[in-house]
């Protein structure tokens, strides 16, 4: 818009004062849009940031590209008894995702429990992701439980994080898949309901996207949040077992000097419930420091 200036002395016309005040409020407009920015809130994303929104160098600390990486490049570790049952697959729906199958008696050599799961996201160069004492971080990821997916008990982990320092025997915090997913957190012999969500069988064939947020520490003044749905459209969950979005505690084990957690995904379960096969397919799985980073695309 071109504004013609007045000569000195001569009053203003009304359409001048109309024009003016217009274009004052345009300014200001402009100037509050270019001093807040469009990215989000992280405590309340908005519908588009699902769909990627604006990411700022360094948010995205890791991500498991199977589109253009192998498993050894993108985790450190595979814990299971046949390589086969970790596998980069094509899929009909999201191309390249990751597939874990365990069957009945595959304990991985570690435990007498069954396992097929990854660990240790590969950072730049040797450095694994290690989640520390006071830290905030956002892991999001899309997933889907075959068919036929067991759900026998609650003992059937589909991604930890897990106190490794020393080994404490239990993740602090995990999301299972029994009659309902759930989340919980705790310690070996306190364990403490988080979430509990929607019955399994109703989401088993079909992918979900999910979003976590946790302050990490052995405090009572963590938190959890976390958001589920259909794919680009995952819902804030309001439903935390200690009422409403946030779910504030311990989420991580505390006693030892520089305990820390691992991040885990797969398939982790109780030998002497199941005997069947279930598969498990992740696509894309993030870190990171915003909703916007981890957001499943």
């Amino acid at each position: 818009m071109r504004i013609t200036r007045r000569r000195p002395g001569v009053p203003r016309s009304g359409v001048e004062w109309v024009v003016g005040i217009v274009a004052a409020l345009v300014a200001a407009a402009a100037l509050y849009l270019a001093s807040s920015g469009a990215e989000p809130q992280p405590d309340e994303p908005s519908a588009s940031s699902t769909a990627g929104g604006r990411v700022s160098p360094g948010d995205v600390v890791w991500t498991g590209d199977y589109a253009a990486r192998d498993v050894p490049s993108i985790w450190a570790a595979e814990e299971t008894t046949a390589p086969e049952r970790i596998e980069i697959m094509d899929d009909p729906q999201e191309g390249r995702v990751l597939r874990y199958e365990v069957r009945d008696g595959e304990t991985a050599d570690i435990t007498e429990n069954e396992r097929v799961e990854t660990r240790d996201p590969r950072l730049a160069g040797e450095t694994l992701w290690r989640g520390r004492e006071g830290e905030e971080w956002w892991f999001g990821w899309r997933f889907k439980l075959s068919p036929d997916f067991e759900t026998q008990t609650n003992f059937n982990f589909l991604t930890q994080w897990k106190g490794d320092n020393p080994d404490t025997g239990s993740p602090a915090f995990a999301l299972a898949a029994g009659e309902t997913l759930r989340l919980k957190a705790g310690t070996q012999a306190d364990q403490v309901l988080v979430w509990k969500g929607p019955p399994t069988d109703s989401i088993k064939g079909q992918w979900q996207d999910i979003v976590v947020r946790m302050k990490v520490t052995s405090a009572s003044n963590g938190f959890i949040e976390m958001w589920l749905g259909p794919p680009g459209n995952p819902v804030r969950q309001t439903n935390l077992l200690d009422g409403g979005s946030r779910w504030t505690g311990q989420t991580l084990h505390g006693g030892f000097p520089d305990q820390y957690h691992v991040f885990k995904q797969g398939i982790y379960r109780d030998a002497n419930a199941f005997a069947g096969t279930s598969e498990h397919f992740i696509k894309a799985p993030r870190i990171g420091r915003s909703f916007s980073a981890v957001a499943p695309r």
